[in-house]
Formats: C-alpha cells, structure tokens, sequence
C-alpha cells in the first residue's frame, strides 16, 4: 500500500500531534476516527469523553476541563507541535460557548465550532451553500437530512473533498481561532487547514 500523500515525509521533521476533544460520542467521534483511519494520520489522536448518565451529548465546558486533565495526566502540552482541538455543535449549547472557549483559548486550544452542528461542515464537502440553504439549515435536523441525502451518511465519502470543504466554509461566516461563527457557519476549516499541512 502505498503512503497517504498526508504521511510525514522526513525523519528529519517532527510532525505536528493533533489531540481532538469532540462533543459527540457518536458522529464527531465516528468521524474523525475513520478520517484517521482513511487518511492514515499516525499523528491524530481522539480524547474519548466519559458521558455522564450515558448521555450522547456534553456540556463543552466539560469538554474543556476533561481535556485539560487528559493533558496534565498524559503531559501533553499544546506547543508549535502539539494541538489541542475542541469540537463543539453551536445548537445545545450557544450561551455556553463563550465561556468554554475562553477558557480553551487561555489553555492554548484550538476551539472549533459548526452552527447548528458538524454536519454543515459534511455537507461543504459537496457544495457551497446557496442563500436558500441558509436559511432552511439553521437547524441540525435539516442539516442532517441534506447531509444523509448527499453523501448517504456515508464518513468515508467526504474525506477525498476535504479541500473544497475548506474552501466552500471560508465563503460563509469565517471564524477564527478567537471567535466562531455566530451565523450559520463553521470554523472547523481552520483545523483541516493545520492537519493537511
């Protein structure tokens, strides 16, 4: 098999680690896990989040604090080779975000948002969105329909379009490593961005 075009490319060069902390114990994690697996990025690594009460989804400022004890207990500290990333859906938990990601960003942490939640960020692997679009995906429910109507729900799809996804989110609301989108919008482009470096 030949090596993924991701795969480091010098044993001279330290690649960057990446630590992602997602919301999700289904969809996010699922995803990143194949995407890990399809792209064979030996330098991924997903922080699985203990739900309390078996919940499937999480507060983030939950996230943030299980991450940092994560870190502390395993000695990983974000540097210009190490990445922390949160994941976080925007619908559930909008008055939250500001406090999760300021404490994130004040750890050194990427925090990574999709509103409504990551399935935009599938569909941007197809197309971007028309004004019609934003309007009607303002929900995670009409996101998910488009996104099952796409790609059939299919991870192992999307991973060949990285790029235009990338692409087709920096037309809509852009975020940055300080904010996310208050708008529909992701800023999860700025992680892929750092991966397929």
């Amino acid at each position: 098999m030949p090596p993924s075009k991701y795969a480091r490319k010098s044993k001279c060069r330290i690649p960057k680690k990446f630590y992602i902390a997602p919301e999700g114990t289904k969809t996010e994690y699922l995803y990143f896990d194949k995407l890990k697996r399809a792209l064979r990025l030996e330098n991924l690594e997903i922080i699985t989040i203990p739900r309390p009460d078996n919940r499937t989804i999480t507060d983030p400022n939950y996230i943030v604090t299980f991450a940092t004890n994560y870190c502390k207990k395993n000695n990983i500290k974000p540097s210009d080779y190490i990445h922390v990333a949160i994941v976080i859906d925007f619908d559930r938990w909008g008055s939250k975000i500001p406090e999760a990601s300021k404490d994130a960003l004040r750890r050194k942490y990427g925090f990574y948002v999709s509103n409504p939640c990551i399935e935009l960020w599938f569909i941007l692997h197809d197309h971007p969105l028309t004004d019609a679009e934003k309007k009607s995906l303002k929900t995670c429910k009409n996101c998910k329909q488009l996104f099952n109507d796409l790609f059939s729900g299919n991870y192992n799809k999307l991973y060949p379009f990285t790029s235009i996804a990338i692409n087709n989110s920096k037309q809509l609301t852009e975020g940055t490593e300080s904010g996310w989108p208050k708008e529909i919008g992701t800023n999860i482009n700025n992680l892929f961005s750092k991966i397929m470096k």
